[in-house]
């Protein structure tokens, strides 16, 4: 699915994909934690990687099985500017925060494996959610 990166786009791929999972028959909790995850993914795709520029796209795969389902996500905004390891560890305090933060600590909270590599010039992000 390619998804415009911008605010609306994310929302319009959001129901998409709910619906899709919904129709599978997956509970409610376990599409209901693809939802916030994919959610927080693809808003710091909008919010960060395109920040300065107008236009983007973001390229998503879902893959649904038994064991639970495969996220995906490609850009090619700016990448990861982060210092030393990935953003995947701890919640930061709130008080030394002026807004979020939490998107990261929130994906691997909910998440099985989350993987980032920056790529040919393409940002790419893998995301597994278990069904257990």
């Amino acid at each position: 699915m390619r998804v415009a990166a911008t605010r609306q786009g994310v929302r319009r791929a959001l129901v998409r994909i709910v619906a899709e999972l919904r129709r599978t028959g997956v509970n409610e909790a376990h599409y209901g934690t693809v939802e916030i995850v994919l959610a927080e993914a693809m808003n710091n795709v909008v919010e960060h990687a395109y920040s300065d520029r107008t236009g983007g796209e973001i390229r998503l795969l879902v893959a649904h099985g038994p064991e639970g389902t495969l996220l995906q996500l490609r850009d090619r905004g700016a990448p990861l500017d982060w210092v030393g390891e990935q953003p995947y560890g701890r919640p930061p305090h709130p008080e030394t925060l002026p807004e979020g933060g939490f998107g990261w600590p929130l994906i691997r909270l909910l998440s099985e494996n989350c993987h980032y590599q920056r790529r040919n010039g393409e940002n790419c992000l893998s995301i597994t959610i278990s069904l257990s």
